[in-house]
């Protein structure tokens, strides 16, 4: 059996008019950490509590769990929080071979994504200006074949690991 863990859900204000750390209110900042990390921390919990050996946890980060980005204070903190903890409980679980991995994802075109742009005006056919080598954005598909990967019996010996999906973001 292997298990996903839900912490793909993620909240970002949208549409997105991020805040500098100086200007963050405590209820943004509760929030956000609240539903990426802290619920995060609950799936796995409950997951880890159940798991049979050899059994399989990937969470979902984002490329702001690896790089700081301006204005994104509270929301960098919770996808660094997910690979903490990722790298934590693969450290924790080894003795019983459960794999923890998390997924990394950069610009991934989705219907939220979508939403943020409209409301910056940004048609979705225009030029990604984005640091990344493939110059596009990716798609869902593109990182779910990643995370199947990581569930599946090809990844048996890989853990605490964080793979990044983001076509080259330099």
């Amino acid at each position: 059996m292997f298990c996903i863990s839900p912490s793909s859900a993620a909240f970002l204000p949208l549409p997105a008019a991020p805040a500098a750390l100086a200007e963050l209110e405590d209820e943004d900042w509760d929030k956000i950490i609240a539903v990426n990390l802290t619920g995060t921390m609950y799936c796995m919990r409950a997951q880890l509590r159940n798991m049979e050996r050899g059994e399989s946890i990937v969470n979902v980060s984002s490329i702001h769990g690896l790089k700081g980005f301006a204005k994104h204070a509270a929301y960098d903190a919770s996808k660094h929080g997910i690979i903490g903890i990722t790298k934590a409980a693969a450290l924790e679980n080894g003795d019983r071979e459960i794999r923890v991995n998390s997924v990394a994802p950069g610009a991934i075109y989705t219907p939220l994504m979508q939403k943020n742009w409209d409301f910056h005006q940004r048609p979705a056919d225009a030029p990604f200006d984005e640091p990344t080598a493939f110059r596009r954005q990716g798609t869902a598909e593109e990182t779910a074949s990643v995370i199947c990967f990581l569930l599946g019996p090809e990844s048996t010996f890989v853990s605490g690991s964080v793979y990044q999906v983001d076509g080259a973001w330099m």
